[in-house]
């Protein structure tokens, strides 16, 4: 069992869980967009997936949207559930949660196998669910803390993987679903591989997602601090 409660930790997570609190308040507009330079990949079945490039990095990143017929508390609860992640999140293999540091907030751990050429990777990110009080958008911020955990030889740890999940209700019993990522799979595979491959990931895991969605364990559940319209 991985133990890294010194006060070192304790104390560089409770700063970074305060941030991410600041964080959650800005507009989306804000956090990961620019008006503009998303570039639609797919289009398909009901998702929409565009990618965009990143100043200073060769890795692009991505957004995929989909309109569910769905409860908030429902969309939240699954996606909070790190025991669930591998049954619906394309290409993770295994997810732990390292810590729950208070009720919104988790440290986790992700194992990905990814296909060939590339090697299994593991990232470590801290991950915060929060709601507007007025609009009632839902957020999860993803924000990469790779020295949390010591690293394992099995597996490439990623260096950097930020995004978010936004969920925003119409008032009509739909929400429009947007999961972003920008990521650095860190090790040898050239950026090209990762950029042609990049729209997979998000498409088949909103596939998933509107499938889970029905599933008994969720469809009645209730999330603290989550309201409904």
């Amino acid at each position: 069992m991985l133990n890294h409660d010194t006060y070192h930790t304790r104390r560089s997570l409770a700063v970074f869980a305060a941030c991410l609190t600041l964080v959650s308040l800005l507009s989306p507009a804000a956090i990961a967009q620019e008006a503009g330079n998303w570039r639609l990949r797919r289009d398909e079945d009901g998702i929409r997936v565009s990618v965009r490039s990143v100043p200073d990095t060769r890795f692009r990143a991505y957004r995929a949207e989909i309109t569910l017929s769905a409860r908030l508390q429902t969309l939240a609860a699954i996606i909070d559930d790190v025991d669930l992640a591998e049954e619906w999140v394309h290409y993770t293999a295994d997810a732990e949660l390292i810590r729950r540091i208070d009720a919104q907030t988790t440290l986790v751990r992700f194992i990905s196998d990814l296909p060939w050429p590339a090697s299994d990777r593991d990232s470590v990110t801290l991950n915060r669910l929060s709601q507007d009080p007025d609009t009632l958008v839902v957020r999860y911020t993803i924000d990469s803390m790779p020295d949390e955990v010591p690293e394992d030889d099995r597996y490439v740890r990623v260096p950097a993987l930020n995004g978010f999940w936004e969920l925003t209700p119409r008032g009509d019993g739909m929400v429009d679903v947007v999961y972003s990522i920008q990521s650095d799979p860190g090790g040898s595979i050239p950026a090209s591989i990762v950029n042609a491959g990049i729209v997979t990931q998000p498409f088949r895991t909103l596939q998933n997602l509107r499938e889970l969605v029905e599933d008994p364990r969720y469809r009645e559940i209730t999330v603290p601090g989550i309201r409904e319209p």
